[in-house]
């Protein structure tokens, strides 16, 4: 458990890592259809719109699968040798990626892009870094729950920068304006890493307790054996299924969302970023408004909250089914974006209530000293679900939105099945 004298430094510093790594995810969305479709400055000049659709998924996907990889890792490497220097290795490696799409994009290389992409998703696994650090600071739900929403309000004020940043494209012309996002990404992540040297604190021994051992490629075996350990506990098996569900139904749908604006709105960078601002303001809204008010005045479990933001996940899902099977061939749009724009807003809102919640019943099912590779194991379902996700989003949304939306929504209300079944665990059942 970290001194409480060093929880407020250390829980600033973790906001200020994660606003920065959101923002190295989120800033590529609104751009995504000038890269790919633009045939005057994208990195597919030529090409049919077929394989801009399947290198559109590989982008999207390169980087949920490498974070799939190496989210598992970060946490469990920092089981053994700390927290602070696994976060300090992801931000060097976020720069690295910054660099890389710059080069990718002034040399005209979707292959450099999509490994650029690969290294962002491998650094985001310091992400699990954090959410340890959290469950190393208190032993409460309550209180997990409220130190996780300031690093969620984080998160999602890099999401917001992330659109933004990227319609600073649109100050320059040419190629190069798409590199002005990435270029500001990059010094971003130089800073972040000197703060966290400064700031995150150092600890005289690793959280599990155990002697550092050597790393290779035992060590890597073994974190990934305690991983599926954590995973294939039968009393969070309903979590983990519901969890997955959760996440492959919203990860399909919020992917699909540039795209689906930019085809059948003619959406550009400028309304894209804006679409996504929007969004991750309802996002803020649940942190700083609902979330609150719901622990405030109502006698909710932290599973009661969970379930709560499904429902009304699925309820949105259903609005926006709905509208489309009516509304997608006539020949005003209107009705329908201002339908997305409703949807798409309670998904983002409800959708932040029931990750928070369902985060605190991932890290309240085992003890302190094995948090970082439980958020690892965490970290790896969202993000094998976006992988599969990002596979499919590309020809489905541009195909058949009806059915990509009945995916979504079969999916969240599986999620929701299977978190009425699920019973949290005791304490006892946590040290056992």
């Amino acid at each position: 458990m970290l001194a409480s004298k060093n929880n407020n430094s250390t829980l600033v510093t973790l906001c200020v890592i994660a606003f920065v790594i959101s923002l190295g995810e989120s800033v590529i969305y609104p751009i995504l259809p000038e890269l790919f479709l633009d045939q005057h400055i994208g990195l597919l000049i030529g090409a049919s719109e077929h394989t801009a659709n399947i290198f559109y998924g590989l982008t999207l996907s390169a980087f949920f699968f490498t974070n799939m990889l190496s989210a598992p890792l970060f946490g469990g490497l920092s089981d053994t040798y700390g927290r602070r220097l696994m976060m300090i290795v992801g931000l060097m490696i976020t720069f690295l990626s910054y660099t890389f799409s710059i080069l990718a994009i002034a040399g005209v290389s979707m292959a450099l892009f999509i490994f650029a992409r690969c290294l962002m998703g491998g650094c985001s696994g310091a992400g699990v870094v954090g959410l340890a650090m959290v469950g190393d600071m208190t032993d409460s739900e309550d209180e997990r729950l409220n130190l996780l929403r300031w690093i969620i309000l984080a998160s999602l004020s890099g999401v917001i920068l992330g659109p933004l940043l990227a319609t600073t494209a649109m100050l320059a012309k040419g190629r190069l304006s798409l590199a002005i996002p990435f270029t500001v990404g990059a010094v971003m992540a130089c800073l972040c890493v000197l703060i966290a040297k400064k700031y995150l604190p150092k600890m005289q021994q690793s959280p599990s307790g155990e002697v550092k051992a050597k790393l290779n490629f035992k060590k890597i075996v073994t974190i990934f054996k305690d991983l599926f350990r954590v995973l294939a506990r039968y009393q969070i098996r309903r979590l983990v299924l519901s969890f997955a569900c959760l996440q492959f139904g919203l990860g399909l749908y919020m992917q699909s969302l540039s795209l689906f604006l930019a085809e059948y709105f003619d959406y550009h960078v400028g309304e894209i970023g804006f679409f996504y601002i929007v969004m991750t303001i309802a996002s803020i809204m649940n942190v700083m408004v609902l979330q609150p008010y719901i622990q405030r005045n109502f006698s909710l479990s932290t599973k009661g909250i969970a379930q709560v933001g499904t429902t009304a996940l699925l309820t949105a899902l259903l609005i926006q089914l709905i509208s489309v099977y009516i509304l997608f061939n006539h020949a005003d749009h209107t009705a329908l974006l201002v339908i997305t724009y409703i949807s798409s807003l309670l998904i983002y809102l409800f959708f932040s209530l029931s990750y928070n919640a369902t985060i605190v019943l991932f890290s309240s099912s085992v003890s302190s000293s094995e948090q970082g590779i439980n958020m690892g194991s965490v970290e790896l379902v969202v993000n094998v679900c976006m992988f599969a996700a990002g596979l499919l989003v590309g020809y489905i949304v541009l195909h058949h939105e009806f059915i990509l939306l009945t995916i979504c929504a079969s999916f969240v209300f599986v999620s929701m099945l299977f978190m009425h079944k699920y019973q949290p665990l005791t304490l006892n059942e946590v040290s056992e």
